[in-house]
């Protein structure tokens, strides 16, 4: 339900940046939502109640190390569960997120959504596309307002993202899931198109 909730949440954020015009900004956030679409996808595809554990206890061995360089006493039950918690958590950093998202029949989100928004997440040279422009005269400007690039791109992942772990949560929970596998189908057709016709007019 979390992870549903900060998905839900992280598309909004993604389409409040998008319309502002800051769209590698919500291409970070938007990396982010496929991140969670797919650890989602993940936990429910099989053993959901022992992955659901594993992803909980990397959060509470990541909050135990935080408190520790800061001297602070562990929380009484994890520093009892302490062994487990770290088992737990090393088995799911294990199983890395294109592994995951094999597992949970998300390869084309991780391979073209998540790996786009990698670029920005890291401000790679591949980013650079977005902020910086060719100007009269010769010379190159860096565009650090808003402007048009990369909205498009932000907000097919996080539609892609969206759709996916709506996907997903509907047959979990039992919900009827047509309507939204043929639209997942659609959204996932039109970020490729999209990205494939970026690469043609040499955006990298």
């Amino acid at each position: 339900m979390f992870l549903f909730g900060k998905i839900w949440r992280s598309f909004n954020a993604a389409r409040i940046l998008a319309q502002e015009g800051y769209g590698p900004d919500a291409m970070v956030v938007a990396r982010s939502l496929v991140n969670g679409a797919i650890d989602l996808g993940y936990i429910v595809k099989a053993d959901s109640e022992e992955r659901a554990r594993q992803w909980c206890a990397v959060g509470e061995k990541a909050q135990q190390d935080y408190r520790e360089q800061f001297g602070e006493a562990p929380d009484t039950d994890q520093y009892l569960n302490r062994d487990r918690i770290e088992a737990r958590a090393k088995h799911w950093k294990e199983m890395r997120i294109n592994k995951r998202a094999e597992h949970s029949g998300l390869e084309g989100l991780y391979q073209i959504a998540y790996r786009a928004g990698s670029s920005p997440e890291h401000s790679d040279s591949w980013s650079s596309i977005d902020y910086v422009e060719g100007i009269s005269g010769g010379g190159l400007s860096v565009q650090v307002g808003p402007s048009e690039k990369g909205i498009i791109r932000a907000l097919s992942a996080a539609c892609w993202g969206l759709s996916e772990a709506f996907l997903r949560w509907c047959k979990f929970f039992g919900f009827d899931e047509d309507e939204a596998a043929e639209r997942v189908k659609e959204i996932a057709h039109q970020f490729s198109e999209s990205e494939e016709n970026r690469k043609v007019r040499g955006g990298g």
